[in-house]
């Protein structure tokens, strides 16, 4: 079967090779090449001639157009000469009659060539039309001028009309003529001038494209001159390049390298082709490419073959046979060979043994397929996420906390698929892009995409995905959904508040109760002891000791009955309020432990809620009696302020502290007190927070800050 895998571990790869097969060492260029510097150089000759045709054309016209203007000006010469001539030759006929001076003038006939001449400028030609009226007016005067000097020799008056008509006739005409004439020396300058300009345009013209002509074709001799140098070297190089491959290919032993002919028979079997198949040269040389392959594989190669012809290469994987029979996994890389006329002449195969990658592969698909299915069947949330925030995949655990199938979430961002919880969640991810540091039992809590109205908690961790270049890629994220779980929580707090607060009023009725029944019955002992004491004089001396001794027990009972009773729940803590009880109990704890206590209490404080006065209280009172225990220290502070809407309370001692691993698991061990997380959960009721700094030998500090906005 075809395999396209690529060869990720082929350093030796066709691109290197190949090149060597071919007998390409560099580039050579094709026949055509030569075609289109001939084809460009005759086209600048060709272009050459006709820029030339045209600007001698251009040329011959300016000219045509120059003597044109020659023409018009010499014919206007000869008719004003004609007409000249007829004037002389009136005058001498009337001076000496003789008649061999009376000459035809055709001026009729050089006025028509005059007007076939400045047909193309109108002005000239309206002139022209003046000038024939004119002058046909002139030649008629000449005429009666010379009828009447035949019939009436003296009529002279009338002779001098005819002259004084034929003056004016002649200022007109002179005038017309001067007209044109200066009309055809102005074009006749503007002619010769755009002539001498294109003369010279042809002139550089002719020039240049014979420059650029000649170093076209000095250009094509050196370039010819140079490839005949160049394929001079290039068969050199080529040779030599042969010889270094030869040596290149014989040299590799991991590879095996060999050539084929069309036929698929081997030509040539390098070292690496030895030691991977176990034939010799002389073995393999002129054998079937089939040969190396296992007899139910035969047509394999054949197809390889086939594919190589038809697209000019092939790669694959497939199992080959050695020498000793033994079959392995290889790499199959078949490239077409081609000659100078671009027509097959063999192949090139490229083969190395890819046994302990496939080995390999297959144990990373297996376990890619158990990470898959731990995956998929994990019974809490998992997801990957890229650096956009976008699910790149999820499981149904997570799909289902989304209230989406696992499908619509893949490619959405995180934004779209948790849009109430965006704001907590983005920030987190976005941090551990950034830092690379994972993040743990993230608590979240907001409104719940599959319990609608209601609120849920998740305890959430995010995870960076690393490359090789320790760069985020990817994060992974678990999700647990713990709603069922911090509702049990919330309804055991308010179980434990509820039973603290059983607990305290309790405490107060048994405090009434001792003070108030107890405490009034041995009262009323005392009373009857006393009144016996009074009169003991029949009693023995037996008698009288313990009447004596009844009454100090009495004493006793009652101290310590009102010392209990304090203790569970003093009655100045209802009645004056947290400060006086505090002072009350750190002077009765000094008195009964010898423990010095010194207080740091502000001035004056207003009176705090009921159950905020008596989390202090227990706090202070638990602290103490943990100072007598355990700690051994003869000096305790009490240290107590309120600013910033937080009350903060300070227990230092300076005795032998807490070892870190027993702070955990202290609990209460006195009806008295209510141990650390008897502590710890009232003050929890309150919104506040307790913490406990210790360590051998240097004591213990207990500090609890409160706020007053949740506790009132």
């Amino acid at each position: 079967m075809r395999n396209h895998n690529p060869y990720s571990d082929l350093h030796l790869s066709r691109k290197a090779v190949l090149p060597f097969l071919v007998n390409l060492p560099m580039w050579t260029p094709s026949p055509k090449s030569y075609k289109v510097t001939f084809a460009v150089v005759f086209s600048v000759l060709v272009g050459i001639g006709i820029a030339s045709y045209i600007m001698s054309d251009r040329f011959a016209n300016r000219e045509e157009l120059v003597i044109h203007t020659y023409q018009v000006v010499a014919l206007m010469n000869k008719v004003s000469g004609e007409l000249n001539a007829a004037e002389s030759a009136k005058r001498g006929y009337i001076q000496i009659h003789d008649s061999t001076l009376l000459i035809e003038y055709d001026v009729a006939l050089r006025m028509e060539q005059l007007k076939a001449l400045v047909a193309d400028n109108p002005r000239q030609t309206q002139r022209l039309s003046q000038l024939k009226s004119l002058i046909d007016a002139r030649l008629a005067l000449l005429r009666q001028s010379v009828e009447l000097e035949k019939n009436a020799p003296s009529a002279t008056e009338q002779q001098l009309e005819l002259t004084r008509q034929g003056v004016v006739l002649d200022d007109r005409i002179l005038t017309l003529f001067r007209a044109m004439e200066d009309e055809e020396n102005q074009l006749l300058r503007e002619r010769s001038m755009v002539s001498l300009l294109t003369q010279h345009r042809a002139t550089t013209v002719l020039v240049l494209t014979f420059f650029l002509a000649s170093m076209a074709l000095v250009s094509l001799f050196l370039v010819m001159s140079s490839e005949v140098a160049r394929r001079s070297q290039a068969e050199a190089v080529a040779t030599d390049n042969e010889e270094k491959f030869r040596l290149l290919v014989s040299g590799i032993h991991d590879y095996a390298i060999f050539r084929l002919d069309l036929d698929g028979r081997i030509t040539t079997w390098n070292t690496g082709a030895g030691r991977l198949f176990g034939y010799q040269a002389s073995e393999a040389l002129g054998q079937p490419l089939s040969h190396l392959f296992q007899a139910c594989d035969q047509l394999t190669p054949e197809q390889h073959l086939r594919i190589a012809l038809q697209d000019g290469h092939i790669q694959d994987e497939c199992q080959q046979l050695r020498a000793d029979g033994t079959v392995f996994w290889a790499t199959a890389d078949v490239t077409l060979l081609r000659d100078e006329k671009d027509l097959p002449r063999g192949f090139a195969v490229i083969t190395r043994d890819i046994t302990e990658r496939r080995q390999q592969r297959e144990a990373i698909k297996h376990r890619e397929a158990q990470l898959n299915a731990f995956f998929s069947n994990a019974p809490v949330g998992m997801a990957i996420i890229d650096k956009d925030l976008r699910f790149q995949r999820i499981n149904e655990p997570y799909s289902r906390l989304n209230g989406l199938d696992s499908s619509e979430n893949v490619g959405l961002q995180v934004r779209d698929v948790v849009q109430d919880l965006a704001g907590l969640i983005e920030p987190v991810i976005r941090q551990v892009v950034s830092t690379g540091v994972p993040v743990l039992n993230y608590e979240i809590t907001g409104h719940s995409p599959t319990n609608s109205g209601g609120t849920g908690w998740w305890l959430k961790s995010f995870f960076p995905i690393l490359t090789e270049g320790e760069a985020v890629t990817q994060i992974g994220a678990v999700v647990q959904d713990i709603t069922e779980l911090k509702r049990a929580e919330n309804t055991v707090r308010w179980l434990s508040g509820r039973l603290l607060q059983l607990r305290d009023d309790e405490r107060r009725r048994l405090a009434r109760d001792l003070h108030d029944s107890l405490g009034q019955t041995l009262t009323a002992i005392k009373m009857n002891l006393s009144y016996l004491a009074r009169d003991t004089s029949r009693l023995d001396e037996r008698g009288r000791n313990a009447v004596t001794e009844s009454l100090e027990l009495i004493d006793g009972c009652l101290k310590e009955v009102r010392t209990i009773s304090h203790l569970l729940h003093p009655p100045m803590l209802d009645e004056v309020g947290l400060l006086p009880a505090v002072r009350w109990f750190a002077t009765g704890f000094a008195q009964r432990s010898g423990i010095e206590v010194q207080l740091d209490l502000p001035a004056s404080l207003r009176r705090l809620p009921s159950e905020l006065e008596i989390a202090v209280f227990r706090v202070v009172q638990e602290s103490l009696t943990n100072v007598h225990r355990h700690s051994g220290s003869s000096i305790a502070v009490i240290r107590l302020e309120v600013d910033s809407g937080r009350i903060r309370l300070q227990v230092i001692d300076h005795g032998r502290g807490i070892p870190p691993q027993k702070l955990s698991y202290r609990n209460e061990n006195d009806t008295v007190g209510v141990g650390i997380l008897g502590m710890r959960e009232r003050l929890r009721q309150l919104h506040g927070r307790m913490e406990i700094t210790s360590s051998e030998g240097q004591g213990t500090n207990v500090q609890v800050t409160i706020p007053l906005r949740e506790s009132v």
